[in-house]
């Protein structure tokens, strides 16, 4: 069974995240920009893991009635195991508990299997944000709603 644990800026496994960031995204961020965004109020992270071995992470944003998803990543190895789809569903099922009713993310629009992804976990797209990127990449604004 997968072990889930909180995500602090000094964490034992922030190694691992920084290494699976690194493996799943180009522009990949590093141990500061990692320890920055969690000492931030309302962002979190969690850490997926099972016997000793991440196999990914999640940063959102906690807002007034909704999460901002920021990052999703798992290991290439991990990969189609569901791991994803677990993380997904352990914000899904707070949102009720928390009094919020939307998960909201951010995806490039160059990146179909992501997109598919979220969409093959009940999220929609409801808009473009144009030259989101630092490469003027639009990005699809998708959302998974409760109501």
């Amino acid at each position: 069974m997968y072990e889930v644990t909180s995500l602090y800026g000094k964490h034992p496994l922030i190694g691992d995240v920084v290494e699976i960031e690194k493996l799943c995204y180009e522009d990949s961020w590093g141990r500061r920009d990692f320890m920055e965004y969690l000492s931030q109020p309302n962002d979190y992270g969690k850490v997926i893991s099972e016997d000793s071995i991440t196999h990914g992470f999640m940063l959102y944003s906690v807002r007034a009635r909704s999460f901002a998803l920021h990052s999703i990543a798992v290991h290439p190895d991990s990969r189609r195991d569901g791991i994803g789809s677990f993380m997904l569903d352990l914000l899904k099922r707070c949102l009720h508990k928390e009094g919020r009713w939307m998960i909201e993310t951010k995806v490039r629009e160059s990146n179909l299997a992501t997109q598919l992804f979220f969409q093959d976990n009940e999220f929609r797209c409801i808009g473009i944000d144009e030259n989101h990127y630092h490469d003027n990449e639009p990005a699809y604004v998708m959302n998974y709603r409760i109501f």
